[in-house]
Order: structure tokens, then C-alpha cells, then sequence
């Protein structure tokens, strides 16, 4: 049982000011287009105690669906797993379906 608990805890390990930082650095590519907007993202990014925490601007082209009114939809990158240290970006669980 404690290898489990070891995985375990691993696996939920989440370094606030380490992620916080990469958040940062993208606040500049990204935009809703309203400012009130991005600053409420971009605190909640940068208070994320955990992956759960986050919440990402998801440009329309980031969506696989329909036009007009989408009802479902996928998140082609989908959500963020982890920063991969090695390749110094994102490391995210696949397309996620959205409804």
C-alpha cells in the first residue's frame, strides 16, 4: 500500500509558484478580448493551489464542433496534467469531450 499512496501523491503534487510563473509568461498570448476577463483568469492561474484550480482561455479554435450553437464540443489540447519540465511547456491529458 504505500507504493500506492507514493504514486498517489506524486501524481497530485502541484508547485504553486513554479506553475504560477509559467502561467505568467503567457499571459501575453492569450486574450478574451475583455480586460475584466483576463484578470480573472489570470488571478486564478496564478492562485491555483492544484491542476483543478486552473482555469484556461480557450480560443473557439481550440474546439472541434459544429457552427452556430454548439451543444459539444472537443478541447483538441485538453486540460493541463502537468509542466513538463524537458520540453519547458504543458503536458495535457488528450482532447477532453465538453458539454
Amino acid at each position: 500500500m504505500p507504493r500506492m499512496q507514493s504514486r498517489m501523491s506524486e501524481y497530485h503534487k502541484w508547485c504553486k509558484p513554479c506553475n504560477s510563473k509559467h502561467f505568467q509568461n503567457d499571459f501575453n498570448n492569450w486574450t478574451s478580448g475583455n480586460d475584466n476577463i483576463d484578470k480573472f483568469i489570470q488571478d486564478t492561474q496564478l492562485n491555483a493551489n492544484n491542476r483543478w484550480k486552473v482555469i484556461e482561455w480557450i480560443p473557439y479554435d481550440g474546439f472541434k464542433g459544429g457552427f452556430g450553437t454548439t451543444h459539444y464540443a472537443r478541447w483538441i489540447d485538453g486540460s493541463i496534467k502537468k509542466w513538463d519540465i524537458k520540453n519547458q511547456q504543458w503536458k495535457r491529458w488528450d482532447e477532453e469531450e465538453m458539454h
